[in-house]
């Protein structure tokens, strides 16, 4: 869940007009296009145009965070829970692939030597989410 939406929650509610039950469904429907995403981006980076080479990669990349503010733009306009969950949807998909090209560009420049440093990142990320609802 980005760090925008726990706070954000109580005045999303009142901007959209949503009710409480329909914006719990938030973190689940990001959280999945977040799966979808990482999927998504694990197959994106492997073709061979992009191959996780520099160019490639950072014009994916570089898409996806353009895509991934408009759909932060437009979320406060959003007045339907259809129109919500289709914004929270995209935007897990768009996350996912960033995260996704981020380590695969991270392993490219870094080979070997990135390994500890990519689990220390996930192991802290991880931690992270775990205490951030405490």
């Amino acid at each position: 869940l980005p760090p925008m939406f726990g706070p954000a929650l109580a005045s999303l509610r009142l901007t959209t007009g949503l009710t409480p039950s329909e914006l719990a469904t938030i973190p689940s429907i990001l959280n999945f296009g977040a799966v979808f995403g990482g999927l998504l981006g694990g197959v994106v980076f492997d073709l061979e145009r992009v191959r996780c080479s520099l160019p490639g990669a950072h014009v994916v990349l570089v898409l996806g965070l353009l895509a991934t503010s408009v759909v932060n733009a437009l979320t406060p306009m959003a007045s339907t829970m259809a129109f919500m969950a289709f914004l929270t949807l995209i935007l897990g998909i768009f996350n996912g692939l960033f995260r996704a090209g981020a380590n695969c560009l991270i392993l490219r420049v870094h080979g070997e030597a990135a390994a500890p440093y990519m689990q220390m990142l996930h192991l802290f990320g991880g931690m992270g989410r775990l205490l951030a609802p405490l």
